[in-house]
C-alpha cells in the first residue's frame, strides 16, 4: 500500500530551499515546478484519496512522470514549527519510481536509497544557496571541497577591501 511518510531534514531556510531545489532539479534535467504557498496545501495522492498530506513547497506529481510509469503522489515540504525545519512529504515506493528516483538512485555506488540521496542532494543545494543568499560573492569569497568521506565543506572569507579616504590615506575596512 502506497502512502505518504514524513522525513525529518535539517533544512531551515525556506528562501534557500526553494532556489536550492530549483537548481537540483535544473542539474538533473527535471523539467518540473516548485510550487511556493505561505500555508500548508493539501499534497495528491491518486493512490488513494484517503491519504492526507500537506507542503508548502510542492512538486506536483504530473511532473515526476518518466516513461512506463505516472507518478502517483506529490512530492512536498512541510514546515515543523515544533522542529524549526522542514519535513520530506513523499511516498517511498511512488517515489522511487518516479523522476526523482530515478535520478537519485545509485549515486557514486552508494548503498542509500533514492529518498535518502535525494534529501542528501537537497541539504546541499539548500546550503548553497544560503551562502549565496547571505555571503554574497562580491562581499565574500568560498571554496568547496569534498573530503574522503563523500561529505562536502564549504569555507566561507570575507573579503579583505582597501578604500581611500577623503585625504588620500588608506583604510582598511571589513576586518
Amino acid at each position: 500500500m502506497s502512502h505518504f511518510s514524513s522525513v525529518k531534514t535539517q533544512l531551515i531556510h525556506k528562501e534557500a530551499l526553494v532556489q536550492g531545489l530549483k537548481n537540483l532539479l535544473e542539474q538533473k534535467g527535471i523539467a518540473a515546478k516548485v510550487e511556493v504557498h505561505e500555508n500548508p496545501v493539501e499534497l495528491i495522492s491518486d493512490y488513494s484519496r484517503r491519504d492526507i498530506a500537506y507542503g508548502q513547497i510542492i512538486i506536483r506529481r504530473t511532473d515526476l512522470n518518466v516513461s512506463g510509469h505516472s507518478a502517483l503522489l506529490d512530492v512536498g515540504f512541510l514546515w515543523n514549527s515544533q522542529e524549526e525545519c522542514f519535513e520530506l512529504q513523499a511516498d517511498p515506493w511512488d517515489f522511487n519510481r518516479n523522476a526523482l528516483g530515478k535520478a537519485f538512485g545509485q549515486m557514486n555506488g552508494s548503498s542509500t536509497s533514492p529518498i535518502q540521496n535525494f534529501i542528501n542532494e537537497v541539504q546541499l543545494a539548500h546550503d548553497r544557496a544560503y551562502i549565496e543568499i547571505h555571503y554574497p560573492p562580491t562581499l565574500w569569497d568560498y571554496t568547496e571541497t569534498t573530503l574522503e568521506d563523500g561529505s562536502t565543506r564549504i569555507n566561507l572569507s570575507q573579503k579583505v577591501s582597501l578604500t581611500t579616504g577623503v585625504d588620500g590615506a588608506s583604510d582598511w575596512t571589513n576586518w
